[in-house]
């Protein structure tokens, strides 16, 4: 097969970035579930503007309140923030991967063309 080494990093890159997506699912629901439970303590606590606040505000923010009722909120933004992290450095692998299989395969088309 023409390309080989290219197309099976390509295959490799595509695996790991469906295997990333569905940890940043798993991550999104989880960290919505935590945010649901935590709302009304949240409230109480007078950190109601976190309720609508991304993962990384509410990591800064609890990591600075002395409230530790809030350990499985600040957990699964945590992870959230991580998981994003992870998923965009996965697309960018998948998209140099698929660069090298397309300029392979030009390439070799090229040379037969020359040839």
């Amino acid at each position: 097969m023409i390309c080989d080494d290219e197309y099976n990093a390509l295959i490799k890159a595509t695996e790991k970035l469906y295997e990333i997506y569905y940890q940043q699912e798993t991550s999104d629901i989880q960290f919505s579930n935590a945010l649901k439970m935590a709302q009304s303590d949240l409230i109480s606590a007078g950190l109601s503007r976190l309720i609508n606040a991304s993962p990384a505000e509410i990591i800064y923010s609890l990591d600075e309140s002395p409230e530790k009722e809030f350990g499985l909120l600040h957990e699964a933004a945590k992870t959230k923030s991580q998981v994003d992290v992870t998923v965009v450095a996965a697309e960018e692998s998948y998209r140099y991967a698929s660069q090298r299989y397309d300029e392979c395969l030009k390439e070799k088309t090229d040379e037969v063309k020359n040839s």
